[in-house]
């Protein structure tokens, strides 16, 4: 999954000019978005006559290893931060039961430490 960053788009845009303006941005047919996740919309209103959205949006991409090479100069898109969630923990794929008091300890520990340094 890529993360796209300062997606411009004016205020009135419609509502289905999202994925033409990021198949536009990165280079690639519409087919190839397989599906789009908006992360972070907001204002940029420095101009009280054009005021803008800005679009913060998480896309998965057929080759998206080719794009991460193609754009690996550009600080607007980059590999998206997966957090993990407390139900995702429980997924048998990704955690067994015999690695999970390690994530555990982990996460307490860095606790710990983000505590310790006032964060």
């Amino acid at each position: 999954m890529l993360r796209l960053t300062e997606l411009r788009l004016p205020l009135d845009h419609a509502p289905d000019a999202l994925r033409p303006a990021i198949s536009q941005r990165l280079g690639i047919n519409e087919s190839d978005i397989l599906s789009y996740h908006i992360h972070k919309r907001s204002y940029d209103a420095r101009k009280v006559s054009a005021i803008m959205l800005i679009y913060v949006v998480d896309i998965d991409v057929k080759n998206q290893d080719a794009l991460l090479h193609k754009f690996r100069d550009d600080i607007n898109v980059k590999p998206s931060q997966i957090w993990l969630t407390p139900l995702l923990l429980k997924h048998p794929l990704i955690f067994n039961t015999d690695r999970l008091w390690l994530v555990l300890v982990l996460w307490y520990f860095g606790c710990l430490a983000i505590g310790a340094n006032g964060f």
